[in-house]
């Protein structure tokens, strides 16, 4: 075939990528959608038929086919989730209601004992609020090994 009558990619595919995204993008209602796909399209099978796709046997699938369809629509892949910060992961922990309590607890504690026993109290309620911390780093650790685990998935 001479270069001037090879066959483009618009001869094949009759859907671009921006009428993809705009067809099934989240900001459009579900009602919307259906109607768009409906009038515009022809349903499932004219956006099938402009996407070159058989609805019993899918995409031809060769090599050239895929690598024709990933130059024009782009890679198809799932994104991966973004593993926590460490921050992030450390305020989340600290947020949670019973370390906040175990924190005013310490707190409570530390004023009380430091009222009543002098600087002997206050060391308490100190110790308390630091061993709290050890464990929320700790607690923040296990979160983020799991994390991990579950991106690598």
């Amino acid at each position: 075939m001479a270069p001037d009558n090879k066959v483009t990619v618009s001869h094949i595919y009759k859907l671009s990528v921006e009428q993809l995204n705009s067809l099934f993008s989240s900001s459009n209602g579900t009602s919307h959608m259906l109607a768009e796909l409906k009038d515009q399209y022809g349903s499932t099978k004219g956006v099938l038929r402009k996407l070159a796709s058989d609805a019993a046997t899918g995409i031809m699938g060769d090599e050239k086919d895929l690598r024709r369809r990933e130059a024009v629509f782009g890679r198809n892949s799932k994104p991966l989730p973004r593993t926590p910060a460490l921050l992030d992961s450390l305020k989340q922990t600290a947020n949670d209601p019973l370390w906040l309590a175990v924190g005013a607890s310490a707190l409570f504690s530390g004023i009380c004992g430091a009222i009543a026993n002098g600087w002997g109290g206050l060391v308490e309620g100190v110790s308390i609020v630091i061993a709290s911390f050890i464990l929320i780093l700790i607690a923040t650790g296990a979160d983020l090994v799991k994390d991990r685990r579950f991106v690598e998935l």
